[in-house]
């Protein structure tokens, strides 16, 4: 009689281990297996929580503003899983926002969600800064090796080296979520500060003020 409560007792245990470890161990494998299907049905701030948990790094800006950071993996994540984006040259005129794709992609990569890359020829050592090219671009005019460090605003007014519409350098974060006529408004501000002067038009204009006169396009 001792040795069948004995047995039971240990059955009972067994179960009971049983279903205590099932859970657990069904839910870190649902963690590990997670597939880019699961992803594109994940909100914002769940996007970013699990990119966190799969050693997604953040660049100080992006640290700092939380609500960015969920916009920017939402928005980025699928487009990067559907191959959407060329990453070897850069996206963005803001650097931390180039550095949070690289993160982004890089996190993918480990999670086995995107194919592996030679990152050395696409994140090369060299700065953002002196490698931008004119891709898909046609060049006018005689080339310059110093425009390699322009970006498009300030290669609109004749600098060679990274601008923000506000006078910022390419490092300087600008809020790109303006409305068209407030960027505009800082690009006449920002001309006056160099000297020049222009003006906002809706429309193509029909003739220009003198042969150095350039048209600067704005969209979104």
């Amino acid at each position: 009689m001792l040795e069948k409560i004995k047995k039971y007792l240990y059955t009972l245990a067994f179960i009971l281990l049983a279903v205590m470890v099932l859970p657990q161990t069904l839910s870190y494998a649902d963690e590990v297996e997670l597939s880019a299907e699961k992803i594109l049905l994940m909100n914002k701030s769940e996007l970013l929580a699990e990119l966190e948990n799969g050693e997604l790094t953040l660049p100080t800006y992006y640290d700092t503003h939380r609500d960015v950071a969920e916009t920017f993996v939402y928005k980025y994540t699928p487009l990067l899983l559907k191959e959407e984006l060329d990453t070897s040259v850069p996206q963005f005129n803001y650097m931390p926002s180039n550095e949070m794709l690289k993160n982004l992609e890089i996190s993918l990569i480990k999670r086995g969600l995107l194919k592996e890359k030679d990152f050395s020829k696409i994140y090369p050592e060299t700065s953002y800064l002196s490698r931008y090219s004119l891709k898909d671009s046609t060049i006018l005019g005689t080339w310059n090796s110093n425009y390699e460090n322009y970006n498009c605003y300030a290669y609109s007014i004749g600098l060679t080296s990274w601008r923000q519409p506000d006078g910022g350098d390419g490092y300087s974060y600008y809020d790109v979520s303006k409305s068209i006529s407030s960027i505009a408004d800082d690009v006449l501000a920002d001309l006056d500060s160099l000297g020049y002067w222009g003006y906002k038009t809706t429309t193509k204009p029909k003739s220009l003020p003198d042969k150095h006169f350039r048209v600067i396009r704005k969209r979104k």
